[in-house]
């Protein structure tokens, strides 16, 4: 047992770390778009009396498809016990509600060990610190904890997976990369913009030369990719590349050829642009801009899939993510800026750069706990708002209370779920 924690202490310390904050954050409530989702799993298993009915839409589609898919063994596990008598409704979250929170929960946790494989298996010394860092710092934690509906988490899940495999794939023939392609699918099903992940595949083996791999790659995703438009047409009743919601409409998709005119304000504005939400994300694109000799080829795949991704949301109009925390539509990029921010602190010997990034963190968990407690207002606030709102003790979306240290922690205690832990031991 000694050896097993020595072993696997990063791990450990990543998943307790989550697990801490995660319970008192949780939401475990199914609301805001998430529902779309919900009901989507619902119609997907043929409930019969969904908990949470839109019946304004009048298709959901493809867009909710891969996130159902991954969510519904818990769903279908508090669905059965329900029917056996175990029902809970607190304040209108049942416990069907509460397994998505906990389907949500389980997916990050898998992506934090998948990460931590992965700078293991790249060598890099750094491991807790970008991990931990990149967690608090990007949306990544609120994804999972207090938007858990949503198919942001999941899609974390199958980008960390896709290039922990690529990367273990290495090691063994070329023949097992077909199954590398055939998750690619499952991929695009969770997050259609995921078909990235396979031109970034089909980079990294060219740069190698790896012709065997590519083709194998190719067989696997070729031999599955067929799925896609048959989902497309039993869940739209068209084959079409548009999903179709009464909140988005075709002017909101992307036209071809596409022109990003957005894309420096997913990374600049200070309505939810990343390196102004989470500024460590612009030392994890140093990290593999500057890549170090030996995986000058994996980073610099990376980051031209990050450019990619970027490239295509780049197109759209909503740019801003809506209620979230920094940019949680480059959100799916987790992995990459945990990869790049290890490599950059893999070239940094001097403390000084350690300090610097777990200031960084703190300065993004300031404005997280400032977002959540509504200090700003949680869909149109900036970090500058925030700091006006302290400077001058008050704020329009803190109700009825001075912006203030003593509220402020007392709020963040009222909010926290461990004073429920702390009554029952009074």
């Amino acid at each position: 047992m000694k050896k097993y924690i020595i072993t696997h202490k990063e791990e450990l310390i990543v998943c307790l770390i989550f697990i801490i904050f995660a319970f008192s954050f949780n939401v475990y409530r199914v609301e805001s778009d998430g529902r779309y989702y919900y009901t989507f799993l619902e119609r997907m298993l043929m409930i019969a009396h969904p908990e949470n009915p839109i019946t304004e839409i009048k298709s959901t589609g493809f867009f909710q498809s891969g996130c159902a898919y991954f969510n519904a063994p818990f769903y279908l596990c508090a669905y059965f016990l329900e029917n056996l008598g175990l029902r809970v409704n607190f304040n209108g979250i049942t416990l069907r509600q509460a397994a998505i929170n906990l389907a949500s929960n389980f997916y990050l946790l898998c992506s934090l060990l998948l990460a931590v494989a992965i700078l293991k298996k790249l060598k890099f010394k750094h491991i807790i610190l970008p991990v931990i860092s990149i967690l608090f710092s990007t949306s990544a934690f609120s994804v999972a904890v207090i938007m858990p509906s949503f198919n942001h988490t999941v899609d974390i899940f199958v980008t960390t997976l896709f290039i922990y495999q690529l990367l273990k794939l290495e090691d063994s023939k070329p023949g097992k990369v077909i199954w590398l392609g055939a998750f690619a699918v499952i991929a695009v099903f969770v997050r259609y913009f995921n078909f990235l992940l396979v031109i970034s595949a089909i980079l990294y083996y060219l740069s190698g030369r790896q012709y065997q791999r590519l083709k194998y790659f190719l067989y696997g995703f070729l031999g599955l990719v067929w799925l896609i438009p048959l989902v497309f047409y039993s869940y739209n009743h068209t084959i079409s590349l548009f999903y179709h919601t009464s909140y988005l409409n075709k002017s909101t998709a992307i036209p071809f050829p596409v022109i990003p005119k957005y894309a420096l304000r997913y990374l600049l504005h200070p309505l939810h642009g990343l390196f102004v939400w989470s500024p460590v994300t612009i030392f994890s694109a140093l990290g593999l801009l500057f890549a170090a000799k030996g995986l000058k080829r994996l980073l610099y795949t990376l980051l031209a899939f990050w450019i990619m991704f970027l490239f295509l949301y780049g197109n759209m109009s909503f740019w801003n993510a809506g209620w979230s925390f920094s940019n949680r539509y480059l959100v799916s990029l987790f992995p990459v800026y945990i990869i790049g921010l290890s490599a950059f602190l893999q070239n940094k010997k001097k403390a000084f750069f350690n300090l610097l990034i777990i200031a960084l963190s703190l300065y993004s968990v300031i404005l997280f706990l400032n977002w959540q407690l509504c200090i700003m207002n949680a869909e149109f606030g900036t970090p500058a708002d925030m700091i006006e709102a302290w400077i001058k003790g008050y704020s329009d979306s803190f109700i009825d209370q001075k912006v203030n240290l003593g509220n402020f922690l007392y709020r963040l205690g009222e909010y926290s779920r461990y004073k429920y832990i702390f009554r029952l031991l009074a």
